[in-house]
């Protein structure tokens, strides 16, 4: 009688791990290539909404995405299909709004989405998002003498942050120059902080243009351009700070010391408490530190050889 050979209780468990392994990365590999959407924002096989400036603010996400017969307008989801939609067509028709520096802010018990937008009538406009409800709505503009057709904020770098709550942004004084402003989320609220270039230069009186506008451990650190001889044309790029005050809104340190030169702070990023950044003393570029003082702000000790390229960014990898 021909007798049954039965596999080895090895091979059939090595079998048994091979059928396992492939059905494991067989079904991964399919899901993979299968990623959930959470609603179709511009529906068909030929449209993208195309969704950028994603922003967590309190339980949702705020974001910009074009759709059909409009143009890119910020929206609003919670996760689901049915919790998606669009907030509000600020520049009505194909036209974009803009919107832009999408800022978590609360008044109260509502906790908001502040963020520029052109709404056709200002380009600057301040608006606002309640994120319980959707209700958007114009709170000021900030750009009083720009065109219609202007990207607010275009080209100035961080426009809009919320420092232990008090909105700051650079935005146009009367007399059209870039400057820092403060809000408390009202336009009643929302005043000029300093005229960093008040004495007129050839009857004129220069823009600070801020960028960089950063929280750093509850104060906000900011890039300006300054004239320090009073009546020159020379002005340099450097490292301030401020508290929300006139006589609290200095400049921290004049690295590259001269009225004609400037270091050109960029990329601050916070870290211990510490402000963090790329500047230029005159030997080249590389990273400091800073404390909020003079004597407190210096190069980065780097090991010999180190190369730096501003251009890579500088960013808290605890964070």
């Amino acid at each position: 009688m021909s007798s049954i050979t039965r596999p080895s209780s090895k091979r059939f468990f090595a079998f048994s791990i091979f059928l396992f392994c492939y059905f494991f990365v067989f079904t991964n590999t399919q899901a993979q290539h299968q990623e959930p959407v959470v609603i179709d924002v511009y529906p068909g096989v030929a449209n993208s909404s195309n969704p950028s400036e994603l922003t967590a603010v309190g339980n949702k996400l705020i974001f910009n995405a074009t759709g059909s017969g409009i143009g890119k307008e910020p929206h609003i989801s919670d996760g689901t299909s049915a919790g998606t939609s669009l907030l509000r067509d600020i520049f009505s028709g194909s036209n974009s709004s803009g919107a832009n520096y999408f800022t978590e802010f609360t008044i109260g018990a509502n906790t908001y989405a502040y963020f520029f937008a052109n709404d056709n009538t200002n380009s600057g406009a301040l608006y606002r998002t309640n994120v319980a409800d959707g209700t958007t709505e114009f709170v000021v503009n900030v750009n009083p003498l720009g065109s219609a057709s202007s990207t607010p904020g275009a080209g100035k770098g961080e426009f809009l942050v919320n420092v232990g709550g008090t909105l700051y942004f650079a935005g146009q004084d009367p007399i059209g120059r870039q400057e820092l402003f403060k809000s408390d989320g009202t336009a009643g609220g929302t005043v000029l902080v300093k005229d960093i270039n008040a004495t007129p230069i050839g009857g004129f009186t220069i823009p600070s243009n801020p960028q960089n506008l950063t929280n750093i451990n509850g104060t906000l650190f900011f890039t300006a351009d300054a004239n320090f001889d009073g009546g020159g044309s020379d002005v340099n790029r450097e490292l301030w700070k401020s508290d929300g005050t006139d006589a609290g809104t200095q400049m921290v340190k004049d690295i590259n010391v001269g009225t004609s030169n400037s270091s050109n702070p960029s990329n601050l990023v916070e870290k211990d408490g510490l402000c963090y950044f790329f500047a230029d003393d005159g030997s080249g570029t590389t990273i400091w530190r800073s404390d909020g003082t003079d004597g407190g702000t210096f190069k980065v000790s780097l090991p010999a050889g180190t190369t730096v390229d501003a251009t890579a960014g500088l960013v808290n990898a605890n964070n």
